[in-house]
């Protein structure tokens, strides 16, 4: 499950937010995006609706190599961590009273 959750978020940092229609089963994506916006990563999403699947592979296979989007996902699952509320629990509380 950890494997299929990361090969999205490898994605997710460039996907349309309005593909991630806040609910339980994008809430993860929605809210790694929303942390890498934050951070800065990303502005534009490269991800839409209309996308060719294999731009999408493009993409993550891109995403996989930039260290900063690599840091993120590690830091994404250590849960435990201070950096993780600070990073992405205000996403994360808001992600759950929007519907997920």
């Amino acid at each position: 499950m950890q494997g299929q959750v990361e090969q999205m978020l490898y994605r997710a940092v460039d996907i349309d937010e309005s593909l991630l229609d806040h609910s339980v089963s994008t809430q993860h994506y929605l809210v790694f995006r929303q942390a890498a916006v934050k951070r800065g990563l990303r502005t534009d999403a490269k991800i839409t609706a209309d996308i060719d699947p294999q731009r999408v592979w493009e993409i993550e296979a891109k995403n996989r190599e930039d260290q900063a989007v690599a840091s993120l996902v590690k830091e994404y699952f250590d849960v435990s961590s201070e950096n993780w509320e600070e990073t992405f629990g205000a996403f994360w509380d808001s992600s759950w009273k929007t519907g997920s």
